[in-house]
């Protein structure tokens, strides 16, 4: 129910402000005194289009303001209940129309849209006229007339609270089942996982054993190219080595003082001999195996 209405700079009124009482209320006058801009002025409050010509001359803006009582009853309360908008059993509505052409409207003190202006008019206001009979033909308001005709406005406000009850319980199941089912779908996955851990049979300090040995595959060529020179140089030194020994020997069988050295020319002639045998036996065993290193690389992969 509309309280209270006030207007400010609006037409050829200056400031208005109207107390609604309880009842029938009844607005008269002359032509040109007015009552139609009032009426301008609730239709204002219902998101409909304006005109800055609307502003009376000389004013920046133009003020409409209406407060309205909400029954516990009323629906809109629940619609500004979920919006975030509702305070108490009143509804304070304002709308300001700039000399610009801009206007902006307010909810119970906050910013609001004229798509949710004209949503909320819809069930503070109705302006009856001659035409008024062709409401009728709207689909949208037949349940509400047969709800209202056979007073079943308590018994659907219950049906709706209960259904609201119901929404949410299934919802909140929805939910649930979703859980579940995305902890099923992770309980899969590690599952999954585990298993491949445990047939990959991952020991410890593998990875850096893999990563050696593949990167000594991959060297194989130049580990190959660079031994074979080192096994050709040591080799004509081992052979120059062994005649160095066998002169060094004959000196020592003439001179005892040469013996220390030329046993420690033997040392080192045997010493190289194998150090040639260890070379040439890394060599023929260095791997020279493509499928070896894929499965190095497969097995790192893990």
């Amino acid at each position: 129910m509309l309280k209270e209405l006030k207007i400010k700079n609006l037409a050829l009124i200056e400031e208005l402000h109207l107390i609604m009482e309880h009842g029938l209320i009844v607005l008269t006058g002359e032509t040109g005194a007015g009552k139609s801009i009032v009426l301008q002025a609730i239709a204002l409050l219902s998101g409909r289009r304006s005109s800055s010509s609307w502003v009376r001359t000389g004013a920046g803006q133009a003020e409409v303001e209406a407060l309205f009582a909400l029954p516990d009853t009323s629906p809109l309360r629940r619609e500004l209940t979920a919006m975030g908008l509702e305070d108490g059993r009143e509804l304070l509505i304002k709308r300001i129309l700039s000399s610009s052409g801009k206007s902006r409207f307010y909810v119970n003190g906050s910013l609001a849209t004229a798509r949710l202006i004209t949503k909320i008019s819809e069930y503070l206001l109705s302006v009856a006229s001659q035409h008024d009979h062709q409401q009728l033909l709207n689909s949208a308001s037949h349940l509400d007339f047969i709800d209202l005709a056979g007073e079943l406005w308590p018994l659907r406000e219950r049906v709706a609270a209960l259904y609201e009850q119901w929404s949410a319980a299934s919802r909140e199941l929805a939910e649930l089942r979703q859980k579940e089912m995305e902890k099923e779908q992770r309980r899969d996955f590690l599952s999954y996982q585990e298993k491949e851990i445990r047939e990959a049979a991952v020991e410890p300090g593998e990875d850096e054993t893999l990563a050696n040995e593949r990167r000594r595959l991959k060297s194989a060529d130049d580990l190959r190219r660079l031994g074979r020179r080192c096994f050709g140089l040591l080799n004509s030194a081992d052979d120059a080595l062994t005649k160095v020994r066998k002169d060094v020997v004959g000196m020592a069988e003439l001179d005892e003082e040469i013996t220390k050295l030329a046993e420690g020319l033997t040392e080192q002639s045997y010493i190289i001999g194998d150090y040639l045998v260890e070379l040439r036996d890394y060599l023929d065993h260095l791997p020279d195996d493509a499928g070896h290193l894929e499965e190095l690389s497969a097995r790192i992969d893990l």
